[in-house]
């Protein structure tokens, strides 16, 4: 399944998401392990894990669609 990861209202990153729950509000994820070193290093993040705040989920016939919102905490 993709996710959408959306980080501080900003930055979108698609991933493959291979694990069989997603992530409840308030959840933490450790950011580098999702999007790589490289893109971690030119986002210039303050820590590298986020809180979940929010899950959007969107269907459609063609491609159902999960964006998980995540901000610095």
């Amino acid at each position: 399944m993709k996710l959408n990861l959306i980080i501080n209202n900003n930055e979108n990153f698609e991933i493959q998401w291979d694990f069989p729950l997603i992530p409840e509000i308030g959840h933490k994820l450790y950011l580098i392990d999702f999007i790589g070193e490289e893109a971690f290093e030119k986002g210039n993040y303050k820590d590298d894990y986020f809180v979940v705040t929010d899950i959007i989920w969107m269907k459609t016939k063609s491609d159902p669609s999960i964006n998980l919102m995540l901000e610095e905490q």
